[in-house]
């Protein structure tokens, strides 16, 4: 019996993980929201790693840029595609010495991959 009772609250708790991620996915907006999540995630960890490093780069320009690249997730006014295909390049770029001339090209990137009427927030 005591067999059947676990195995009872193994599917109740699967039961209950399943419906709690499809809750979940459906807050963020389905697939493109889930996307959308990802990448500003991702630009956050990479803000907060560039900004640990010693560049010549200013801070603000890094931390304007790209705040205003995750409004332009948020809005959906920002080509996903380009702006993972920029983040990669970057992640795969700080396993080692990261230049400055890099993180500017970086910048650019997914500068070039939002749209031109995103303000960043706070204006």
């Amino acid at each position: 019996m005591r067999r059947g009772g676990c195995l009872s609250f193994l599917i109740l708790i699967l039961i209950l993980s399943v419906l709690l991620f499809i809750v979940a996915y459906k807050r963020l907006g389905g697939e493109e929201g889930f996307k959308a999540w990802l990448a500003s995630r991702s630009l956050e960890n990479i803000k907060r790693k560039l900004l640990q490093r010693d560049i010549d780069v200013p801070n603000e320009e890094i931390v304007g840029v790209i705040e205003r690249a995750k409004e332009a997730v948020k809005k959906g006014k920002a080509d996903l595609q380009r702006l993972y295909e920029a983040m990669d390049g970057m992640e795969r770029s700080l396993r080692s010495k990261v230049t400055s001339k890099r993180v500017e090209e970086f910048l650019r990137e997914i500068s070039e991959s939002i749209s031109i009427e995103v303000e960043p927030p706070g204006r």
